[in-house]
């Protein structure tokens, strides 16, 4: 099943989870033998905002042309920095990684660069944490929700996995969720699936006899968000979490994710591989 997965990128910044995150970029790229390209956005609402002029002409700061070609010279020098250090991670896994420092705006790049991706790969931090609303920082949170590709995101070490606990239900991505369990385990030496569904009284499926990967799907009773995070942190630094990403429309998938989805990536330390 080697060369099932085509392209990973991973989006690339000053933090120690991107490091990471090139981490687990050059990892899989390795073992599934596929391309992986590292990405530094130069975001350009830092040097063309409204709010950089404002701020120059509040300080008096003259010319104001020269500031500006001075901070997008020293961010772009920065960018080049970051993947260099990336790019040498790649290098020591035996994966020559293709580099790209882009301007614009972090979301859009993004989106352009993961159109025929298979996985896009995020520190659970960013460069932006500290003034983000959330976990992930504003723009990898935005990237999660609006990318059409799956995302993995990652914890601050790389630890390999040894167990993939799989979130079974009879959803389109949760199907998609199986594919990536089996491929992985295909792919990584000695990883162990766990597939669990969390019975409802709607449910219809009978999973009694279902299996992922040769693996019997567990069958539980109750809260599925309690449950697969429980489950998860067991052995956070073994395990990886794959699960879909519910929604339809772009504006329910990029609102909700999934409350499911929500809740695993916000309480559990593992790796959690958000399947489209």
């Amino acid at each position: 099943m080697k060369g099932t997965i085509r392209k990973i990128v991973v989006a690339v910044d000053n933090s120690s989870f991107s490091l990471t995150a090139a981490h687990w970029g050059a990892h899989l790229a390795a073992a599934g033998e596929c391309e992986l390209v590292l990405v530094h956005v130069v975001d350009v609402r830092y040097t063309e905002g409204p709010w950089f002029a404002d701020i120059s002409g509040a300080l008096g700061a003259a010319p104001y042309e020269n500031l500006v070609q001075s901070l997008g010279n020293a961010m772009s020098e920065r960018g080049a920095n970051i993947l260099s250090g990336a790019e040498e991670t790649a290098n020591a896994h035996g994966v020559e990684a293709r580099t790209k420092l882009l301007k614009g705006l972090f979301m859009d790049v993004i989106r352009e660069e993961t159109e025929d991706a298979n996985l896009l790969i995020l520190g659970r931090r960013g460069d932006d944490f500290s003034t983000g609303s959330h976990f992930l920082g504003t723009a990898g949170e935005r990237a999660i929700r609006q990318v059409q590709c799956s995302c993995l995101v990652v914890p601050e070490h790389f630890v390999e996995p040894t167990r993939l606990v799989v979130g079974v239900n009879d959803s389109g991505p949760s199907r998609s969720a199986c594919a990536w369990a089996e491929y992985l385990r295909e792919i990584m030496d000695g990883v162990r699936v766990q597939p669990i569904h969390v019975r409802t009284p709607k449910d219809e499926t009978d999973y009694t006899n279902a299996t992922v990967a040769g693996e019997p799907v567990q069958i539980v009773d109750g809260d599925a968000e309690k449950i697969l995070v429980e489950e998860c942190m067991k052995q956070p630094e073994q395990t990886m979490c794959i699960i879909g990403a519910l929604g339809h429309s772009r504006t329910f998938r990029e609102l909700i994710l999934g409350t499911l989805t929500f809740h695993v990536l916000h309480k559990t330390t593992s790796p959690v591989l958000i399947a489209r």
